[in-house]
């Protein structure tokens, strides 16, 4: 009985293990396809006053971000995260100030959070650029 109970235990940890290997290699290789991604210059000059919409989610939707911008005067005068779906990076979320302060999409990554500050800037993008 008790051997019996400790290889039914052994079984269940193993498939455990198989578990836990195959969930963090499938993140791994979403979190290589959003590191990847690489923004483009923004230029406002061809960008007409109104609100916009982008966004960006991983194939299964289960991590991404939608955001809505002002452009007035080609300014962006103002992002709003309208849904984030991410892990530990709502921290990113402070990206926004710099892509505002300096009116563009090559700024520095969120330590701690770069797939979620990436998804941010390739969401704007796609809503002013594409």
């Amino acid at each position: 009985m008790k051997k019996r109970l400790i290889v039914i235990s052994m079984i269940i940890i193993g498939v455990m293990v198989i578990f836990a290997l195959s969930l963090i290699l499938t993140l791994r290789e979403k979190m290589e396809i959003v590191y990847a991604l690489e923004q483009e210059e923004l230029n406002l000059i061809t960008v007409e006053d109104g609100n916009y919409f982008g966004e960006y989610f991983t194939e299964d939707g289960n991590f991404g971000v939608r955001v809505e911008i002002t452009v007035q005067d080609q300014i962006i005068t103002e992002i709003n995260i309208l849904e984030h779906l991410n892990a530990l990076g709502t921290k990113a979320e402070v990206i926004i100030e710099d892509v505002l302060k300096f009116q563009s999409l090559k700024v520095d990554t969120i330590s701690g959070a770069t797939a979620s500050s990436i998804a941010i800037l390739e969401a704007i993008e796609v809503a002013l650029i594409r």
